[in-house]
């Protein structure tokens, strides 16, 4: 019985929307019967609530409510000290509350921690483990251990958590925001005459400025930024077979790799291998 009791609940979004999704909803939000009358699946009504910070929540009480009930319930747990926030490098662990997909590829995690006075936390994709990411672990309801505070940043919808499972140094190298974004359409002709003039067995020193994994095809790679003789920043990614026998396992945002281009002569499309020509996947 304390401020960090929760039910989750299946929510149907009103059309346009349509979608269902699993929310937590804490004791402060229960209806007065919920507390006696608590079932798995029992059927409720929520509302929407937008909170200061921006963060969404449901709630089955009516606007403006008091929480006498869930007070009574609690006990003095309401009223106890608040919980210290976290801080970085402070080792956490969470339920993943939802996944974010955007064209397919798994983005980050949204997860309730169960430390500290903010249970909202996020979790990159790139971040879910040592290596290249694989997934494994993102899933509605799964627990997570073992992560650490990462960073706290401060945006117009309040301050945000974000999370690593990733083992060593927190710091994480900072690129440009078109140098983490992947090309699309074919390469300018400019950089492909200047590739092309390099000859065809010319390798690049490069670094790895985004992780993407992908739920299906063979689209997930390492993006990767290298810069030519000329001094001219070319940014292409590097599929998984295209990966060292190495790289898999330590695949991280700011690893320094040497690469060769590779052109398709039909798309002008470019990426990168790190294996010699003609080599296995």
């Amino acid at each position: 019985r304390s401020e960090k009791s929760f039910a989750v609940v299946n929510v149907t979004l009103p059309m346009p929307i349509g979608q269902e999704v699993s929310v937590w909803i804490y004791p402060q939000d229960f209806s007065d019967a919920f507390f006696d009358e608590a079932a798995l699946g029992a059927k409720v009504r929520v509302r929407p609530i937008v909170g200061t910070g921006g963060n969404l929540r449901f709630s089955m009480r009516p606007y403006d409510a008091g929480f006498a009930d869930a007070k009574a319930y609690m006990g003095d747990h309401t009223q106890g000290p608040v919980a210290e926030e976290l801080a970085v490098g402070q080792e956490v662990a969470g339920v993943v509350n939802y996944v974010l997909y955007r064209s397919d590829r798994l983005v980050r995690a949204e997860l309730h921690l169960e430390q500290g006075d903010e249970p909202q936390a996020f979790l990159d994709t790139a971040e879910s483990c040592d290596g290249f990411p694989n997934g494994r672990e993102l899933w509605s309801g799964q627990r997570i251990v073992g992560m650490r505070i990462l960073r706290r940043t401060v945006t117009n919808q309040g301050t945000r958590i974000f999370v690593t499972k990733r083992s060593g140094d927190l710091v994480r190298p900072a690129f440009p925001v078109e140098q983490r974004r992947f090309p699309k359409g074919p390469q300018p002709d400019v950089l492909l005459e200047q590739l092309a003039a390099l000859g065809d067995d010319v390798w690049l020193d490069g670094k790895v400025t985004t992780l993407a994994l992908f739920r299906t095809g063979r689209k997930s790679s390492a993006l990767v930024s290298a810069m030519l003789p000329s001094r001219a920043v070319v940014v292409a990614p590097m599929y998984i077979p295209e990966f060292s026998e190495r790289f898999l396992a330590e695949a991280a945002i700011g690893a320094r790799v040497r690469v060769r281009p590779i052109i398709d002569a039909d798309t002008k499309f470019l990426r990168f291998s790190m294996r010699p020509e003609g080599a296995g996947e």
